[in-house]
């Protein structure tokens, strides 16, 4: 009954409507008895389109790796520009979509993400290697510090900055130094994986 009551607000949304419809079925279905969880129309209510491609790909794919991408200082300290950089939709690859996505599947408690632990296979991590996210990064970044260099090389061969004082040049150029600093850009390999309840919940 509640799930018939759901359907008719999100009708429009093919992902959406199949979800209901599936779940409907299998309600009807004894053999599925054991998979169905009565938040799972609340669930379906809670889902985007794109969460259930997400969902879909990951449960039929199976492709469990997710990576962030991190800036490391070489006098330490690190930056995370992107996190969870999905590659597994081929639908989607647009990171400012994918990431609060599955950040929503994570608080439905359909998915787990981990950094702790990766998988084996390092070539399953090539892809997010190659993805533009890093690799744009990586040339910005490379443009960004030489011009710090080229402009820390200028003010230590006596150049001047127009309107500055010689106290206030010297805090610039420490400034500068600190920007100049060579980095490490690279990805940190994670995992996602369904938990019991999301498997259930792709079954159904």
């Amino acid at each position: 009954g509640s799930t018939l009551e759901s359907a008719k607000f999100r009708i429009n949304k093919d992902e959406i409507r199949d979800m209901f419809s599936n779940l409907i079925v299998s309600a009807m279905d004894s053999s599925k008895a054991n998979d169905i969880h009565p938040s799972f129309s609340e669930m379906i209510k809670m889902l985007s389109p794109l969460d259930a491609q997400n969902l879909y790909y990951l449960y039929h794919n199976m492709d469990e790796t997710i990576s962030s991408v991190r800036e490391t200082y070489t006098t330490g300290g690190y930056t995370e520009h992107f996190k969870h950089i999905f590659l597994g939709n081929p639908k989607c690859q647009d990171n400012t979509l994918i990431e609060p996505s599955i950040d929503n599947l994570i608080r439905l408690k359909l998915v787990d993400v981990t950094y702790d632990a990766h998988k084996n296979d390092e070539s399953l991590y090539e892809k997010h290697r190659e993805n533009s996210l890093i690799l744009e990064l990586k040339a910005r970044r490379a443009q960004e510090i030489q011009s710090y260099k080229n402009a820390l090389n200028y003010l230590n061969e006596g150049g001047i900055i127009q309107g500055v004082s010689p106290e206030e040049q010297e805090l610039v150029i420490e400034d500068i130094k600190k920007s100049s600093q060579d980095t490490t850009i690279d990805i940190q390999k994670g995992i996602i994986r369904l938990t019991a309840l999301g498997r259930n919940f792709c079954k159904v």
